[in-house]
């Protein structure tokens, strides 16, 4: 789509229309495009996590056997929240650079760059956390109904 608008950059004055207009705007400065995703936004998707298991618990843990497979479930989040952040801890000690972190507002701004193109900070926000948003919002919607029931 990149090279669709910029190629069309080089037509005549108005043979392009407002296709320009909608380039230019989806142009980020380069002064506010990062490659790395924010701290907080890995913190709120483990946070959503936490939150079903924790309603999980609160809610299956009179029933021996539902009470195990929470417990097997809770390890199997701590290995996949435990790992990444390990090997972002010791990421440092091997020369990798973490750069400046930068406020969450500022990144929501901006503009980062992934294997498929550019999105804003909201839509990666957003793609990185509506699938645990949306668990743990029907996780307690199915633990209240167990609960009443």
């Amino acid at each position: 789509m990149l090279e669709t608008t910029h190629s069309m950059r080089h037509l005549p004055d108005g043979a392009a229309g407002s296709v320009d207009v909608a380039a230019q705007r989806s142009q980020p400065a380069r002064g506010d495009v990062t490659d790395r995703l924010h701290p907080a936004i890995i913190k709120i998707m483990v946070g959503c996590f936490v939150v079903m298991m924790v309603v999980f618990w609160l809610t299956l843990k009179a029933s021996g056997e539902a009470l195990f497979s929470i417990v097997i479930s809770s390890f199997y989040l701590l290995m996949y929240c435990g790992a990444p952040w390990i090997m972002g801890r010791t990421g440092s000690k091997h020369g990798v650079d973490r750069g400046q972190a930068r406020d969450l507002n500022e990144f929501l701004g901006s503009h980062m760059i992934t294997a498929t193109g550019e999105l804003t900070g909201w839509e990666v926000l957003i793609q990185v956390c509506s699938i645990a948003a949306s668990l743990m919002i029907a996780t307690i919607g199915i633990c209240i109904v167990i609960y009443l029931t």
